[in-house]
């Protein structure tokens, strides 16, 4: 049975040595970036961030962190395997419980997804987000949504 630790910087090259999934992979090189790049900003940048271990490897990582120094707003992300896939059900159920978490410390999530990314936005409404219409957004100006969800 999967379960999820504190992430830590070991995560970072578990995860990559098994490969994210190919649309966490696309939405990366849409926004302007790559996944190493990513995977360490997102975790260095973190209040607080998980690793989602599965059979012994990192199969996904998460978090938030702080839009910025004086902004009650946090980011939260998400990068995983194909293994995420697997464990699907047991990832949903807790979903909402790390979520909650994040809510706490900041009473609004904010973050933009790939426009292509359907089944991350179905997530994230899923979620309580509301996802607004696709805008350029990143380094190349593609199209993403922006999504927010507000403690409540």
């Amino acid at each position: 049975m999967a379960h999820v630790e504190p992430a830590e910087e070991k995560h970072v090259a578990e995860l990559l040595n098994i490969g994210l999934r190919a649309e966490d992979a696309e939405e990366i090189f849409a926004y302007g970036g790559t996944p190493e790049r990513m995977l360490d900003e997102s975790l260095r940048n973190s209040t607080l961030a998980w690793a989602i271990i599965d059979d012994g490897h990192c199969i996904g990582m998460f978090g938030v962190g702080a839009k910025n120094t004086l902004s009650p707003v946090g980011v939260p992300w998400l990068l995983g395997s194909d293994g995420i896939k697997k464990i699907w059900l047991q990832f949903l159920k807790q979903c909402r419980f790390y979520l909650d978490i994040m809510n706490d410390i900041y009473p609004v999530l904010e973050n933009w997804v790939d426009a292509r990314y359907e089944t991350s936005l179905k997530w994230a409404k899923w979620l309580g987000f509301t996802v607004d219409d696709p805008a350029p957004y990143g380094i190349l100006g593609r199209p993403f949504c922006r999504i927010e969800r507000r403690r409540g």
